[in-house]
């Protein structure tokens, strides 16, 4: 009876200690990180994941004049954007089924608790952004196919999410491995979906645009890109029917550059820039406000500091951009990173808050209690130009998709266990003044050669042939 007792308590014990590595207890440190943060019609909707040992689970919350309220899902996963109707806010990301990536879809209503749906295949399936037009979402992911060989395609998903069905699929896929969506948009007739391929060859990767009809019927596709690998981060449609893409692309330097790219249906490439540091920079998203384009970057713009920074463009007319103006931003209470956002305003995250810059003046924290938040603008002046350089051998090539066979999909509601998160509102105060940039001599001089390697090598064998030239002429021979 005795060793009968002994067993039974070493049992609890061993499912006491394995239980906090399944799902977090209050005990433990959860870590919340935002992906991103949505304002729309007065909402501030955000979204990522929270961290908890090893393992993340989905974070969602919104933030208004009258309720503020964040959850997680006990269920392995993440969010990666949100869209919103009326009062009702959808969100889409990735949730592990049985060990299985499955589209995770959220439904959220003022004052309700989420609601939960995944779609499924017998496939890894990962969602990536999400549309709605009517009543009816569009989704769209990438999955893995393991025949004939392993290879990632783009999935494009029509979700009637009143009847709680799948009305269809498009699979799109290049002659290449791999396939990743990044961004879908609409133009009011058509769908635009955004992201990366391996159309040219496969140890590159370029920026993909598809667009297609709301039956799912594919009418034209291109992929542009340089010598680089080229990823996409965000893209917003502007007023003349072009496309305003950023991302990062890696060149012969081995770190990334922030590129922002405009891309016309008619034109081609009509404009392309890269913002160049000391390391590695990054374009995290880019947004429409009342007359101009925001882009949002993040890198070593100065040497040994981190910087975010707000590049506001203007459309001069349908062939190029305007720089207006650089910021940036800045806080005493930790780095500003940049977050992608949907919607009417520049959102940036300064440690565990979220902070809207940008119509409205406002900032929440996910802890009980929020300090008040400092954030600084700092004007480039006529600075900003020195951040730039052009990008050269980009090139469009047409009609690299395939339409393929879609996998079986499957649309089934889920009961979870959902926890509330503290969301707390800070006081913000939003400071300006001029930038103040700090010069390293050796370091700029560093800067400009690996910039103008090509042209620096040439430029002896030109001089020599020169006096090559002269010489023989000199002596008639």
């Amino acid at each position: 009876m005795a060793e009968m007792k002994q067993y039974v308590l070493l049992t609890v014990l061993l499912v006491v200690s394995v239980l906090p590595s399944i799902y977090p207890q209050p005990s433990q440190q959860l870590v919340p990180e935002v992906l991103f943060a949505n304002f729309e019609s007065g909402v501030l909707v955000l979204g990522g994941f929270v961290g908890s040992g090893r393992q993340t689970f989905p974070l969602l919350g919104i933030a208004s004049d009258s309720i503020s309220a964040a959850y997680f899902l006990k269920i392995r996963g993440y969010l990666l954007n949100s869209v919103a109707h009326g009062d009702t806010f959808f969100y889409v990301g990735t949730a592990y089924v049985n060990g299985l990536p499955a589209i995770l879809l959220v439904q959220l209503r003022m004052g309700e608790e989420p609601r939960v749906k995944v779609i499924h295949s017998d496939l890894p399936l990962y969602g990536m952004d999400l549309l709605l037009i009517n009543n009816t979402l569009y989704i769209t992911g990438y999955f893995y196919r393991y025949t004939p060989v392993v290879e990632s395609d783009i999935i494009l998903i029509k979700y009637n999410y009143t009847a709680g069905r799948v009305e269809g699929s498009l699979v799109l896929g290049s002659a290449a491995f791999d396939d990743y969506p990044k961004k879908i948009l609409s133009d009011g007739n058509s769908i635009i979906v955004v992201g990366d391929t391996y159309a040219y060859n496969v140890s590159q990767s370029d920026v993909l645009i598809a667009r297609v009809k709301p039956d799912l019927k594919l009418v034209w596709d291109v992929a542009v890109g340089g010598a680089g690998r080229e990823f996409v981060e965000d893209a917003v449609l502007m007023e003349d029917g072009s496309l305003l893409i950023v991302g990062s692309t890696v060149g012969g330097t081995g770190t990334p550059d922030a590129f922002v790219v405009k891309v016309s249906d008619i034109g081609g490439l009509t404009y392309l820039s890269a913002a160049i540091g000391y390391g590695s920079e990054y374009a995290a998203s880019v947004l429409k406000l009342k007359d101009s384009y925001v882009a949002a970057l993040y890198g070593s713009f100065e040497e040994d500091r981190s910087l975010t920074l707000l590049v506001n463009y203007t459309s001069r007319d349908p062939w190029t951009l305007g720089l207006r103006a650089v910021l940036a931003v800045n806080s005493s209470a930790g780095h500003v990173v940049p977050l992608r956002s949907r919607g009417t305003a520049i959102t940036v995250k300064v440690g565990d808050c979220i902070a809207v810059l940008n119509p409205q003046e406002r900032a929440v924290c996910l802890r009980e209690r929020a300090e008040p938040l400092a954030v600084n603008l700092l004007d480039f002046g006529e600075q900003a130009l020195k951040l730039f350089q052009g990008l050269y051998g980009w090139k469009p090539l047409w009609s690299v998709m395939r339409v393929r066979e879609s996998p079986s999909l499957r649309a089934s509601d889920m009961q979870l266990q959902v926890e509330e998160m503290p969301l707390s509102e800070a006081e913000l105060q939003i400071g300006k003044q001029r930038y103040i940039s700090r010069v390293n001599p050796v370091r700029e001089a560093i800067k400009f050669i690996e910039k103008n390697m090509p042209l620096l090598l040439f430029i002896p064998m030109i001089a020599a042939a020169t006096l090559l030239a002269f010489e023989i002429r000199r002596r008639g021979w």
